[in-house]
């Protein structure tokens, strides 16, 4: 028969375990200040040259909704970023003329931190970004830090109505247990020692 000693060393040792391997706290882009800079640059179909497409500016992410729509004369930046499906959608649409317009250049996004349901920095790093979807098979190609994405032009290309790329991000949370999980656990040890004193 277990002694009350050895079940009590038994219960603490597994409460601790379970602390441990507590369930991460929800996180998510959700409410977070986002830099975007887009650095585009067209061929001149008329002069020659180059004219650039510039935006440069934070945002915070809103679901549901799109959290930039900006017109920049040649053409009209959209970014959605999901949440949620933790996907960032890209839309450059023409607005001087199909096939007017020879792209090339970088959209990057820096400062993505994911947050807990308080609206504080959940530590982590983004350990993947690929692209999801693109229906037109533009050029494009991504890359990544440990708090930013990069979404190049591989290649100049002419821009259709709309040329659309998403890609999906993978984020790696150090493992943080929930304020719930930690309180009950410590309410279980303070029981378990309680009880110990109890039964010696």
């Amino acid at each position: 028969m277990i002694s009350k000693q050895k079940l009590f060393r038994r219960l603490a040792l597994g409460t601790l375990l379970t602390l441990f391997y507590a369930s991460e706290a929800t996180a998510s882009l959700l409410g977070d200040s986002v830099q975007v800079d887009v650095n585009f640059s067209v061929l001149n179909p008329i002069g020659g040259g180059t004219l650039p497409i510039s935006y440069s500016d934070s945002f915070t992410v809103i679901h549901p909704g799109h959290e930039v729509n900006e017109n920049l004369g040649l053409a009209q930046i959209s970014i959605d970023v999901d949440p949620v499906a933790e996907t960032i959608d890209l839309s450059v649409q023409d607005l001087v003329g199909v096939g007017a317009m020879n792209v090339s250049g970088t959209a990057v996004f820096s400062d993505l931190d994911w947050l807990d349901a308080g609206g504080s920095p959940v530590a982590g790093v983004i350990s993947g970004a690929v692209i999801s979807s693109n229906p037109g098979n533009y050029p494009f190609s991504v890359g990544h830090t440990d708090d930013s994405i990069t979404i190049t032009i591989d290649s100049p290309f002419n821009l259709p109505p709309s040329g659309t790329v998403a890609l999906t991000i993978s984020y790696s949370a150090e493992h943080i247990p929930e304020p719930t999980t930690a309180l009950l656990v410590t309410l279980g040890l303070w029981g378990m020692g309680y009880c110990r004193r109890k039964w010696s």
